[in-house]
């Protein structure tokens, strides 16, 4: 029974790694497996062997283990009854969370020594918590390198991500004039469908000075708008875990994002009337939504410096290290084992 429960464990760190990796990798090179039984799509680099289980072997995993994660990097692990589940029914029950019992919500982590704001050889100058004056040169570096208007007081929203639907940029297209409506710049990097790398450079012409787009990928504008940007936006349809709102965060750009995944485990929406939260958040996959929460951002920017700097705060003292990962993970499979 361990040595299954081992194995299924295994083989789930190494799928949901490959989509950590998949977040930043150039993946013009990899090759897609699709299980249409499982429903599972798989996407690694082309020298990476992908193993395809049987309707039966992936039947006996679930059946046969003391516990079931979730396809999402939160690891959301549900202790079940296995006696005479059969995989349909294993699959309609992981839809609700009834017949299962919640063990523990593990969040993946980001490394902390290569994404510190404190020691980035990428920016234009450094820093930390404690010290926001580097933070405050970088946007205004940024904001020269990309062209945009030179000002501390207008909000600096920042996307870095793949041009793909999955990542909401459905979204982002409808809803992009109603929020660049109000007093806020727009920076986005990335690359991706021809349709959504077409509409964003004609959007870049018609805002002029408030927003930029680079059609690329590059390391260091990558970190340079994390720590330039005031808001990050990620309102991804799905998104296993995300790395970057966790990465944004450490660098003191406030998060808005949908309630998907990992994003949901690591973004908590503010509430004015008790000022908890760390970032802005909607559930449903909504532009109207989503168009609510970024001006609701954009807002509070602009009238309520103490409760973004609060915000910010607590994104950058958070704890995203692998070092708080490992032990949930350790604390998980202890639990299992007894």
């Amino acid at each position: 029974m361990t040595k299954k429960l081992v194995a299924l464990v295994m083989a789930l760190m190494m799928l949901l790694s490959v989509t950590a990796l998949a977040e930043t990798a150039d993946t013009s090179d990899w090759e897609t497996d699709n299980f249409e039984d499982a429903q599972l799509t798989i996407s690694c680099p082309a020298d990476m062997a992908v193993v395809e289980l049987t309707d039966e072997q992936t039947e006996a995993g679930i059946c046969f283990a003391t516990a079931a994660a979730d396809g999402s990097l939160s690891m959301a692990v549900y202790s079940f009854d296995p006696e005479g589940a059969t995989l349909a029914d294993a699959q309609a029950e992981m839809e609700t969370t009834e017949g299962y019992q919640c063990a523990a919500n593990q969040v993946n982590g980001i490394d902390v020594v290569g994404y510190d704001p404190a020691t980035d050889k990428n920016l234009y100058e450094t820093y930390d918590a404690k010290h926001l004056e580097g933070k405050a040169v970088n946007k205004a570096k940024l904001q020269e390198r990309l062209g945009l208007a030179v000002d501390p007081d207008v909000p600096l929203i920042g996307m870095v991500t793949r041009l793909v639907s999955h990542k909401g940029l459905d979204l982002v297209c409808e809803t992009l004039d109603a929020f660049m409506s109000k007093d806020v710049q727009f920076v986005v990097l990335g690359k991706g469908d021809a349709k959504y790398e077409t509409f964003f450079e004609y959007a870049k012409q018609r805002y002029g000075g408030r927003m930029a787009v680079y059609l690329g990928y590059s390391e260091q504008l990558a970190m340079q708008i994390y720590a330039g940007a005031d808001l990050f936006l990620m309102p991804s349809k799905s998104e296993p875990c995300g790395l970057s709102q966790m990465i944004a965060m450490r660098y003191g750009a406030v998060p808005i994002v949908r309630e998907t995944g990992g994003l949901k485990d690591t973004v908590h929406a503010y509430e004015a009337w008790n000022g908890q939260g760390n970032g802005f958040t909607f559930a449903n996959y909504n532009a109207g939504d989503m168009c609510h929460v970024i001006c609701e951002a954009i807002d509070l920017y602009h009238d309520n410096k103490g409760a973004y700097a609060m915000l910010q705060q607590r994104g950058m003292t958070a704890d995203f290290s692998w070092t708080r990962s490992a032990q949930e993970y350790r604390n998980i499979y202890e639990s299992i084992c007894r």
